[in-house]
């Protein structure tokens, strides 16, 4: 490999091996967090709409047979929105990516980067939570009891229990 290629290749190794530092950072904090350290946690998801408790695979496995046409159908209806939000949400990461790895480094324009991620995240949670919004509408009131049960916070683990 030619000398000056293996130079320009240099910075791009330097910021991968740090974004991959920076991952690998958060994926532990993420397992080591627990319930009261204001973090979120993989060992304690948040419960609600706007956490892991009401996707679409969950509710499928909790609602009765007879509620199914009503989740499929909202589903149907809303996803194209949501993907829309998703699909503009990662075409904003893949850019912020290409914005961090840029020589020379830029700061408003990360800056800027990071704001619209944010914005787009929003749109995201917002669409999902319409969808659910719409479907508890649609389902009878014991299938709202079960969906409500699935939004309660869970136990804490045994052993925090204990201390």
């Amino acid at each position: 490999m030619p000398e000056n290629t293996r130079k320009s290749l240099r910075p791009v190794l330097v910021v991968s091996l740090a974004l991959n530092m920076l991952f690998i950072g958060l994926l532990a904090a993420l397992l080591l967090a627990g319930p009261d350290s204001g973090l979120p946690s993989l060992r304690h998801p948040p419960a609600g709409p706007l956490g892991a408790a009401l996707n679409p695979h969950r509710l499928r496995q909790v609602l009765p047979e007879s509620a199914r046409p009503v989740l499929d159908a909202t589903l149907a209806e809303h996803e194209p929105g949501i993907r829309a939000h998703v699909d503009a949400l990662m075409a904003a990461r893949r850019e912020t990516a290409e914005v961090i790895a840029a020589e020379p480094f830029d700061r408003e324009r990360l800056q800027t980067a990071l704001a619209r991620l944010l914005v787009l995240e929003d749109a995201v949670s917002a669409s999902a939570q319409a969808m659910i919004v719409d479907l508890l509408g649609r389902l009878s009131p014991a299938d709202r009891a079960t969906v409500a049960g699935l939004a309660q916070p869970p136990a804490p683990p045994r052993e925090e229990r204990q201390q």
